[in-house]
C-alpha cells in the first residue's frame, strides 16, 4: 500500500464515528480502495493521467470543522446574487451559516435512518473506482434536502464550500 493510501486508511480510523447502519457500507469501501490502489496506466480511465503527485503526498481527512463567523462568510459570498444558500465548512453542514427558503428543510445525513443505505452504497459500475471508494469509506456528513411536492424555488439555491486552513494536505469528503 502507498503512503498516501495509508494516510486515508489511518485518517478512516481517526474521524468520528458514522451511525451503524452506514459502517458496513464504509467499511466496504475503504476495502475496495486499499485492494485496488491509485488507479495507473493498466486502468483504460486514467492511462494519460498520472496520480502520481497524489500518491506522492499524502492527504488526510478533515476530521473537524473549523468555527467561522459571518464577517468572514460576508466576504466570501458573491455580491448581489439573491439566492438561499447552505454552507460546508471544512465538509460539515453548518446549518446556522445557511439560508434556505420557507418550507424547505435540510438534515444532516447522519439524522437519517437505514432507508438511505442503498442511496449510499457504490454502484456495482463504480466498485473499480478507488476515488468513488476512498470518497464513501471517508465522509462523514452529508444533507439531506427536502422540497415539499410542488414547491419551486424562486431563486438560486447556492452551496458554498469552504474549507479552513489545515495542517499538510486535507482531504474533505460529501455526499449529497
Amino acid at each position: 500500500m502507498s503512503a498516501a493510501l495509508k494516510s486515508y486508511v489511518d485518517g478512516y480510523g481517526r474521524l468520528p464515528s458514522t451511525p451503524t447502519w452506514l459502517r458496513p457500507v464504509q467499511e466496504a469501501a475503504l476495502e475496495r480502495a486499499v485492494t485496488r490502489g491509485f488507479p495507473g496506466a493498466r486502468d483504460e480511465a486514467w492511462k494519460y493521467t498520472s496520480v502520481s503527485a497524489l500518491e506522492k503526498r499524502g492527504f488526510t481527512p478533515a476530521e473537524t470543522a473549523t468555527q467561522l463567523d459571518m464577517a468572514i462568510l460576508d466576504t466570501l459570498l458573491i455580491p448581489g446574487l439573491e439566492s438561499s444558500r447552505l454552507v460546508f465548512v471544512d465538509g460539515r453542514y453548518q446549518p446556522g451559516l445557511s439560508q434556505l427558503p420557507g418550507g424547505v428543510r435540510a438534515s444532516p445525513l447522519a439524522a437519517g435512518d437505514a432507508d438511505l443505505r442503498d442511496a449510499l452504497v457504490v454502484a456495482p459500475e463504480w466498485q473499480h473506482d478507488t476515488f468513488v471508494n476512498l470518497n464513501t469509506a471517508l465522509f462523514r456528513d452529508g444533507l439531506l434536502l427536502e422540497i415539499p411536492t410542488g414547491q419551486t424555488l424562486a431563486a438560486p439555491l447556492e452551496l458554498l464550500h469552504v474549507s479552513t486552513a489545515h495542517t499538510g494536505a486535507a482531504a474533505i469528503n460529501l455526499r449529497f
